[in-house]
C-alpha cells in the first residue's frame, strides 16, 4: 500500500482507509519533504503534546481514539492516540527538523506515574498494526507460589530471580500443560518479577510472527534500543511448536532464540502450549536449548487439600482448586471458563 511504502517500516494499517492519513501523505508529497520520522509514544497521548504554535489542519475523533493532522513550523505532523497507546509521525524537509519536533512532542508527554507492584504495562502486538499498551493486574510470585506443585515452584523460584548475562546463550522458554494448570498466572507473576529490566510483549498471532519478515522486524529488531530487555510471550503456540505443523517457522524461531541473530538481541521468548511434550518438535526442546522447559501439571490430592483446607480424593488442576467449593465429589466435572 502507498502509505506503508512511504513510511517504510513504520506501519499504520488500522487507519489506512481514513481520510486524515491520506491527507498526511498528500501533504508530504506536495511539500516534497525528504524526511519522515515516527515514534511510538507507548501510552495514551493527549492533544496537548502538540506545540502551542501548531496549526490544526484536520482532526478526527472516535469513541476511544483521535487523530490530528497539524502544521508545526514548516513540518507536517500526524498525531494519533488510542485509549492506551499513541504515536506521532513528522514529515519535514530535513532529518534534524523532524527529529527536533518528534523530541519536542515526546517531551511534552505527561509524566508516566509508576504503578503499584500489582500492575504491569504490557505491549500487545499483532501483524495488522501498531502495538497497544495495557496495564494488567498481577500478583507477586510469593503470593501465588503455594498454588503450584513442588517441581513448578522450584523452577519458577529460579526464574523470578533470573537476570540475563551478556554471554547467556539460552533465550527460549517453553511452558506446557493442560488448560487450567496456572500458566497464565505464572506469566503475570514473572512479568512482575522482571519489570525492572524487561518489558513484556504479548504476540497475539505467534505463527504469523515467524513467517512475516516485516512483522518480525517491527516487533523484535526495531525495538532493540540497548536499554531494557524484551520478554516476548507467545501463548497457545501449538501450531508453531508442533512436530506436524511448525516446520515452516521453527528455523526463524531458533535463530531468534539461540542463533547468530538471537545473540545480538536483548530478548527472551516464552512459548506456551496445552499439548504434551510428545507433540512438540524435538528441535525446540533438545537438552541445553531452553532456559526453561517446564511442565505445568495438576496438584496432587495432598497439595490440593493443603490449599483448600479440607480432604480431597484426587489430583486437581489449579482452576479446579480455585472453584473447589463447587466440587462435591471426585466425579464432578468442571468446565474451565478461562485459562489460569
Amino acid at each position: 500500500m502507498l502509505f506503508e511504502t512511504l513510511l517504510g517500516s513504520y506501519t499504520f494499517s488500522t487507519l489506512d482507509d481514513d481520510l486524515i492519513v491520506y491527507l498526511f501523505i498528500e501533504a508530504h508529497a506536495e511539500r516534497r519533504h525528504g524526511n519522515l520520522l515516527g515514534r511510538d509514544l507507548k501510552r495514551h497521548v493527549p492533544d496537548t503534546v502538540l506545540p502551542d504554535r501548531a496549526v490544526t489542519i484536520q482532526r478526527m475523533d472516535g469513541d476511544t481514539w483521535f487523530c490530528v493532522l497539524a502544521e508545526v513550523d514548516a513540518a507536517v505532523v500526524l498525531l494519533r492516540s488510542w485509549k492506551a497507546s499513541g504515536d506521532v509521525v513528522v514529515s519535514a524537509g530535513t532529518s534534524a527538523e523532524a527529529a527536533a519536533i518528534v523530541t519536542e512532542i515526546a517531551n511534552r508527554m505527561p509524566e508516566d506515574k509508576p504503578d503499584s507492584k500489582r500492575r504491569v504495562s504490557v505491549s500487545f502486538t499483532d501483524g495488522g498494526g501498531p502495538s497497544r499498551y495495557l496495564k494488567i493486574d498481577v500478583r507477586p510470585w510469593e503470593e501465588v507460589r503455594g498454588l503450584y506443585p513442588g517441581d513448578v515452584q522450584a523452577a519458577l523460584d529460579s526464574l523470578v530471580t533470573y537476570r540475563p548475562a551478556a554471554a547467556e546463550a539460552r533465550r527460549l522458554m517453553v511452558w506446557r500443560g493442560p488448560a487450567g494448570t496456572g500458566k497464565t498466572t505464572a506469566i503475570r507473576a514473572l512479568a512482575a518479577a522482571w519489570r525492572s529490566w524487561a518489558d513484556p510483549v504479548v504476540v497475539t498471532d505467534p505463527e504469523r510472527l515467524v513467517v512475516d519478515p516485516n512483522y518480525l522486524r517491527r516487533t523484535v529488531l526495531d525495538e532493540q534500543n540497548g536499554g531494557k530487555w524484551q520478554f516476548i510471550i507467545l501463548e497457545d503456540a501449538e501450531a508453531l511448536l508442533s512436530r506436524a505443523t511448525g516446520s515452516d517457522g521453527i528455523g526463524r524461531l531458533l535463530n531468534l532464540s539461540d542463533g547468530l541473530l538471537g545473540q545480538g538481541l536483548r530478548s527472551l521468548f516464552l512459548l506456551t502450549t496445552n499439548q504434551p511434550i510428545a507433540s512438540i518438535n524435538p528441535a525446540i526442546v533438545r537438552p541445553g536449548r531452553c532456559l526453561a522447559n517446564l511442565e505445568f501439571g495438576p496438584l496432587s490430592a495432598a497439595e490440593a487439600a493443603s490449599i483448600l483446607g479440607r480432604p480431597v480424593s484426587r489430583s486437581m488442576t489449579l482452576a479446579e482448586v480455585m472453584i473447589g467449593d463447587q466440587l462435591q465429589s471426585s466425579d464432578d466435572h468442571v468446565a474451565i471458563g478461562q485459562y489460569l
